[in-house]
Formats: structure tokens, sequence, C-alpha cells
């Protein structure tokens, strides 16, 4: 007989172990200097990859037909009738360098020496 239990709680063990918190570390360094080398390599990701807000369409604009809809009750029967709409395009909005801005920043902590290191 297989025991099913023993082999689930390993695997959930193993599944947990790969999460964790990730700190930056530095060898001669602490968190004051972090926040400062973290706020200089910021400024010079914002030099290289500036805010660039673009607007793109998600979804298209639509009309919707009118309808009624007839309820009888008790013998009565009402209806409520609704217009034909229309519902404008969904527009979203985002920053197209803030990938990059972050991958800058994580780049230029790294050659300041700091490194990421998981927290257990």
């Amino acid at each position: 007989m297989i025991r099913i239990a023993p082999l689930a709680a390993a695997l959930a063990a193993s599944m947990v172990a790969g999460c964790g918190t990730y700190v930056w570390k530095h060898p001669t360094k602490d968190q004051s200097g972090f926040y400062a080398d973290k706020l200089d390599c910021e400024t010079r990701a914002l030099e290289m990859y500036p805010v660039t807000i673009v607007q793109t369409q998600a979804q298209a604009g639509y009309e919707t037909p009118p309808s009624t809809r007839c309820e009888t009750r008790d013998g009565a029967t009402t209806c409520e009738s609704t217009a034909a709409g229309y519902v404008p395009p969904r527009v979203d909005t985002r920053d197209v360098n803030e990938n990059n801005r972050a991958r800058a920043v994580n780049d230029c902590l790294g050659a300041a020496g700091w490194s990421r290191v998981r927290e257990r």
C-alpha cells in the first residue's frame, strides 16, 4: 500500500521552500547606504528611460440594441423597454519604460556591489 500523506507533505514543503522574500545585501554598506545608492540608480534610470505614458484601446466601443423585457404576474403583464445605446471603447494607460527603468535600477545596484539574496 502506498502512503500518499508523506509524499504530499514533502511536495508541499518543497513548494513553500521555493517561496521567500529577497533583500539587497552589500559586503560593506548598511541600509542607509542602500537607500542612497538606490536613489542614485533610480535617478540615472529615469534619465535613461523617462516616463512615457501611452494609451491603448483595450476594448472597442459598441452599440447595444434596444430591448424590451416583459413579466406577467397575477395575470397582469408589465414591460420595461431600454433604448439603444453606445458603450465607449475601454482605454488602458501605461508607462512603456517602467520595466526598462526597473531593470536599469537592478543593474546599477548590482554594479555598485549590491546582491539580491533570499531572506530565510
